[in-house]
């Protein structure tokens, strides 16, 4: 019974911590939740939601609030989750650029109510509608939602194949046809590839596909600008043209422009010349270093990225002019940003550029083009007619400097209409305060760069430098083994020595091993290796030189050697000392000549760490106990008349 017992309290014990788990981590889930509705409320915030898969892992969490067993006990953090879960969808939908995706998530019956709560909105009360008719849904909408939800999913399949490149959705849409999220086979970077039918052009009918495919290969080797689209591959494929090129990391200008109206907001007039001017620059490079007409110049082709990069895109309708060509009659483009020779049917030139840059820097200001109605008669005879509202920029606080800017962007006649270089002699003040903060950024940058590459740099010098000593360590092996044999060869000497009155044997007599260098060292592909090698064999050769100043000294052939008895004497205060003892045998000293020989190679000996070094250290040390040794048994011997016993040598 008491085992029974405590079986009972146990499984109590471990379901109700199972309870308490879940609990925290439905807790977790919802605060999580709440954190990425709260990033959401900035547009490249949600952007990175969006792209890192956010909506499929938010949309995911649904199912874990659906009616079951335990669904009582914890009604309240579910309910919560559920909530939060549609709020970050919401804000999510807020953005123009994410409807579409969020759009297919939802069944029909749910959406009236979704898009009634409003764009932004943090209150969480306003979402419990949603939560309720998300448990009415029927088992068929249940399983409908689902199958949408592993659609969003983008760490799926990819769903296609066009030539070497794996297609996963489509991004967008513009002049000449879809344009698709792609990635190249066996890589990891996506990119983005337009697909045209060129057939569904008027305007290129009487053109071969070969024809265009070579007019947009001329455009895309020549435009090489930070604020223009790279275009990295062109090729056809079933009377299609596919046109890769890199894949923007932001949202159209017009996105951007559309929320900051649900938000009824404006940018600064800063911030819009930050836009502007990189615009200017763009259209300078394709006008007048390239002779490049885009002719297709509006919000929507105009990307806005991290830290306000502006990017121009959409060159399918780009026209490169050609010296027999001064103008074009093609009908091409976006009308709202038409300008009046195209309404006209008359010949253009790249001023219809300069007047859809008055278009888009209007809109910027105002949120909508100057021209925006939707009848199209209407349309074209405000165009023809310049009529658009000019106090428009002063109610919204907007200086002179920009009313002046877009009024010469929206002249009617094209011949007083300035190009390019006129628009930015307007804005000149801005270009050089854009281009010192520019200057200022790039020098900061420049800094940066060069101490992470100094830190680089050290530290792969410091792990070439280990991997140099370990492909030598033969050879550091080779040297340790001769210093080592060295002692040991004197350690074994000095150990057969016998303590008697010594003959004197000085330094110059010492016969210490030579060293030869094994094989050269391999090469090693290194930025200090040079300096390395050349260090290491001016060691050796130091080494070689010192060894062989003690062979080959004079002092070594003219010392007397007794065979009887030795006694090594250094050049100390030490054994100075003893050599006044008496029953000594007199020393015969070395001539000045010797010393300075024996003076000069110590000089060149390298300090303690050196081997040669440390054998003559332990020989000193050796020295000195021997001396002390036999001064002692000389005092006793003749006080006491006890006699040492004599070992010759």
């Amino acid at each position: 019974a008491t085992a029974g017992n405590l079986r009972s309290k146990t499984r109590r014990y471990l379901a109700m911590i199972s309870e308490k788990r879940y609990r925290i981590k439905l807790q977790i889930q919802s605060a999580c939740c709440a954190l990425i509705a709260e990033l959401a409320y900035n547009e490249t915030n949600s952007y990175e939601i969006v792209n890192s898969n956010g909506v499929f892992l938010v949309s995911s969490k649904l199912f874990l609030t659906l009616r079951t067993d335990t669904f009582e006990r914890h009604k309240t953090e579910l309910e919560k989750l559920n909530c939060n879960v549609w709020r970050t969808l919401r804000i999510l939908f807020s953005a123009e650029r994410h409807r579409s995706l969020i759009k297919k998530l939802l069944p029909f019956t749910m959406f009236e109510q979704f898009l009634d709560i409003g764009n932004f909105k943090r209150e969480l009360k306003l979402y419990h509608c949603l939560v309720d008719a998300f448990y009415k849904l029927s088992k068929e909408d249940l399983d409908v939602l689902k199958s949408q939800i592993q659609f969003c999913n983008q760490s799926q399949a990819p769903k296609n194949y066009i030539n070497d490149y794996e297609v996963y959705e489509i991004i967008g849409s513009g002049a000449f046809g879809r344009v698709h999220k792609v990635k190249k086979k066996n890589t990891n970077s996506f990119l983005a590839m337009k697909e045209i039918n060129v057939y569904n052009l008027t305007s290129m009918k009487d053109k071969s596909l070969g024809q265009i495919v070579n007019e947009v290969t001329i455009i895309r080797n020549n435009l090489k600008h930070p604020n223009i689209v790279r275009y990295l591959k062109t090729f056809k494929e079933n009377d299609n043209l596919y046109i890769v090129m890199e894949l923007i990391d932001g949202s159209p200008l017009s996105q951007h422009l559309r929320s900051l109206k649900l938000r009824d907001e404006l940018w600064s007039e800063d911030k819009i010349w930050i836009y502007f001017i990189q615009i200017v620059l763009a259209l300078k490079y394709l006008h007048k270093e390239k002779c490049i007409i885009h002719r297709d110049l509006t919000s929507n082709n105009i990307m806005l990225g991290e830290n306000d990069k502006i990017t121009i895109t959409d060159f399918g309708l780009a026209k490169l002019k050609e010296e027999d060509c001064i103008k074009m009659h093609s009908i091409v483009g976006t009308m709202l940003y038409f300008c009046p020779e195209i309404i006209k049917n008359e010949p253009y030139n790249e001023k219809a550029d300069i007047w859809a840059v008055g278009c888009v820097l209007y809109e910027m200001c105002c949120l909508e083009p100057p021209f925006f109605t939707s009848n199209m008669l209407a349309l074209a005879t405000k165009i023809t007619q310049a009529d658009f509202d000019h106090e428009r920029l002063q109610r919204n606080s907007y200086s002179a400097q920009v009313a002046s800017v877009v009024h010469h962007c929206l002249i009617i006649d094209p011949l007083k209409r300035p190009d390019i270089v006129g628009i930015a002699a307007l804005i000149a003040d801005k270009i050089l305060s854009y281009t010192d903060s520019v200057r200022v950024r790039c020098s900061n940058l420049e800094k940066k760069l060069e101490k992470e590459k100094s830190k680089t740099q050290k530290m792969l010098s410091n792990k070439q430098d280990l991997i140099y000593l370990q492909r030598n360590a033969s050879k550091l092996d080779a040297i340790d083994g001769i210093a080592n044999s060295a002692a040991s060869s004197q350690t074994s000497s000095q150990a057969n020595l016998k303590i008697e009155a010594p003959s004197v044997v000085y330094q110059s007599q010492l016969s210490l091993p030579t060293y030869s260098p094994n094989a050269k060292l391999p090469p090693i592909r290194h930025p200090k290796s040079k300096l390395i090698m050349k260090n290491l064999k001016q060691k050796e050769n130091e080494r070689k030189s010192s060894i062989t100043s003690f062979s080959s000294s004079p002092s070594s052939s003219k010392t007397n050697i007794r065979p009887e008895s030795t006694k090594i004497v250094t050049r100390s205060s030490s054994s100075s000392n003893l050599e006044k003892r008496p029953n000594q045998i007199k020393k015969s000293r070395p001539n000045s000549a010797n010393s300075s020989v024996v003076a000069s190679i110590t000089k060149k000996l390298r300090p303690i760490e050196d081997p040669i070094v440390q054998i003559l250290d332990q020989i000193h040390k050796i020295l000195f106990i021997s001396q002390s040794i036999l001064g002692i048994t000389n005092y006793l011997g003749g006080k006491f008349g006890i006699r040492y016993i004599e070992i010759p040598i």
